[in-house]
C-alpha cells in the first residue's frame, strides 16, 4: 500500500476511469499507508477499484510491473490483475503513469498469529515457484552490488549529521559485499514483502492477495524470506523463534530451502534491514518529495534492527 503524494480532483479521476469503461464514479478515497506510490480506493460502476499513480517511475517500468502481475494472476498467484484499456493497462493521470486493479476484500494484519505466518510462508513459496518462467522486471535495488554502492553513498550524505549511522552503513556495506548471491535458488523477487503488502482473509488464516510489486526484480528468493521475517517475526528484542519457524514451516511445505539458504539466512536478514534502512533514508531524510497524507517511516527502526542482527552470534 502507498502514501498519497498527488491529489487528484474527482472530475479528473472520473475522466481517467472513463478510459477503462468501469462506469460512473461514486466515491474516491485516498489510501494513506506506506511510503512509495499514490493509491486511491474508488467506487465506480457498483464495484471498488484501486487506482495507483506511480511517482517518479518510468512508464516502461510500470508496464513491466503490470505485465508481471498479470502473468502471476494467470498462474494462480493471489494478486490483483490490472484492468486493461484499449491501449494496454497503463494510463496517465495528473502527469503520472497510472493503473487500475480490482479492490480485494481482505484485511492487513500487522501482527498475525503463527497460523497466519504459516499461511504467508506458503503463499510466498507458491508465488516464487509460479513465477519461475516469468521474466523479472528490472529493479535491482535489493541485489548485493547495487545495495552496497547505495549504502556507501548514503553514508557520505549523513556523515556530518549522524556519524554513527554513517559507520553502520559502511560497516554493513563491507559485510554485504562478501555475501554471495550466485547459485542460490531465485527468480522473481517481490522485494517489499512487508505485512502491509499482504491481505488476509478476515475469517481464516489465508492470504487473499499479495500487493505492490513495484520493487520486484530478479534475485535470490532468500531475500523475500528475509524481508518477511524481519517484519513478521520481529519482536522488541529480535527475531522470535516461534514466529520465524511458523513462516518457514509454511514456506518449506511448498518449497524446500537448500543448505546454502539456511547458512546465509542470517546475512540476508541483515541485507533486508540494510535495504529498508537505505530506502527510508533516501525517501525521508535526504529525499525531496513532500508527503501529503500518511506518516513517514522512521529510518532508525531498521538501523536498530540491523545493529541487533549484526551483533548476534
Amino acid at each position: 500500500m502507498s502514501a498519497v503524494y498527488t491529489r487528484v480532483p474527482p472530475g479528473r479521476m472520473a475522466a481517467f476511469l472513463d478510459g477503462y469503461g468501469l462506469g460512473p464514479v461514486e466515491a474516491v478515497e485516498p489510501i494513506p499507508q506506506g511510503i512509495e506510490n499514490t493509491n486511491y480506493r474508488v467506487r465506480a460502476g457498483g464495484r471498488d477499484w484501486v487506482v495507483t499513480l506511480y511517482e517518479d517511475v518510468d512508464p516502461v517500468a510500470v508496464a513491466a510491473d503490470l505485465a508481471l502481475t498479470r502473468a502471476l494472476a494467470d498462474r494462480g498467484v493471489p494478486v490483483p490483475a490490472p484492468v486493461e484499456r484499449p491501449d494496454g493497462p497503463v494510463g496517465r493521470l495528473e502527469g503520472r503513469p497510472a493503473s487500475v486493479v480490482p479492490f480485494v476484500p481482505g484485511e492487513v494484519r500487522l501482527e498475525p498469529d503463527e497460523a497466519g505466518l504459516e499461511a504467508l510462508g506458503a503463499a510466498v513459496a507458491r508465488f516464487h515457484l509460479a513465477a519461475r518462467d516469468v521474466p523479472a522486471p528490472g529493479s535491482a535495488a535489493h541485489q548485493g552490488a547495487v545495495l552496497v554502492a547505495r549504502a556507501r553513498e548514503l553514508a557520505g550524505l549523513v556523515r556530518v549529521d549522524d556519524p554513527a549511522l554513517a559507520r553502520l552503513l559502511e560497516s554493513e556495506a563491507d559485510h554485504q559485499a562478501g555475501v554471495p548471491e550466485a547459485g542460490l535458488p531465485g527468480g522473481v523477487v517481490h522485494g517489499d514483502l512487508f505485512l502491509d503488502n499482504v491481505l488476509f482473509s478476515p475469517s481464516r488464516p489465508e492470504v487473499v492477495a499479495l500487493l505492490d510489486f513495484h520493487m520486484a526484480g530478479p534475485g535470490p528468493w532468500l531475500f523475500d524470506v528475509a524481508v518477511a521475517l524481519v517484519d513478521g517475526a520481529w519482536t522488541g528484542d529480535g527475531i522470535d523463534g516461534d514466529r520465524a519457524r511458523a513462516f518457514l514451516r509454511g514456506y518449506r511445505a511448498v518449497r524446500a530451502l537448500c543448505r546454502d539458504e539456511y547458512r546465509l539466512l542470517p546475512d540476508y536478514l541483515r541485507r533486508a534491514c540494510l535495504r529498508f534502512l537505505c530506502l527510508r533514508l533516501e525517501r525521508f531524510q535526504v529525499g525531496s518529495r513532500i508527503l501529503r497524507a500518511g506518516a513517514a517511516k522512521d529510518p532508525a527502526e531498521f538501523a536498530e534492527r540491523l545493529r541487533r542482527l549484526a551483533a548476534a552470534p
